[in-house]
């Protein structure tokens, strides 16, 4: 007999260059649920990389903080992951670049896992957007393929 799936996943589409979903371990009970993104960051001008990627990954911790603070869907507890090194980083050649965001729902307002996607767009899609900003001020594109 095979293993019963538990978790699952949904694709939330794609953010100027930023390729996102969410889900949770247990879809029948989501009680902590995630949001993935992917990019690939190319640097367009040479500089510091090592602040530019640190003051962008500690605006975007902010804002999330911000976030919980602000919705009362999640706690505000939460696990906070952002993969991007500046060793090796070369203008005009891109690197791989995945953030995870771990949050816990409210016990109050559980949601069904179908819902966890609006809550994330509501709450989350504002965040990336002024992540792709950050990069976007600092003279780094994102692209969703590395070119």
């Amino acid at each position: 007999m095979g293993a019963i799936r538990k978790g699952g996943e949904l694709k939330m589409g794609t953010i100027d260059g930023v390729a996102i979903k969410c889900g949770s371990t247990n879809r029948k009970e989501p009680d902590v649920i995630y949001m993935v993104g992917k990019t690939w960051v190319k640097p367009n001008i040479e500089c510091n990389f090592e602040s530019s990627i640190a003051l962008v990954r500690r605006n975007m911790e902010r804002r999330i903080k911000i976030a919980l603070n602000t919705f009362d869907d999640f706690e505000n507890k939460y696990i906070f992951d952002f993969s991007l090194t500046p060793l090796n980083m070369e203008v005009g050649k891109p690197k791989f670049m995945q953030f995870q965001i771990f949050l816990r729902q409210n016990k109050r307002k559980m949601r069904e896992f179908r819902k966890i996607k609006d809550i994330l767009n509501e709450t989350m899609t504002p965040i990336v957007r002024a992540m792709i900003n950050d990069f976007n001020d600092n003279d780094f594109d994102l692209t969703i393929h590395k070119l």
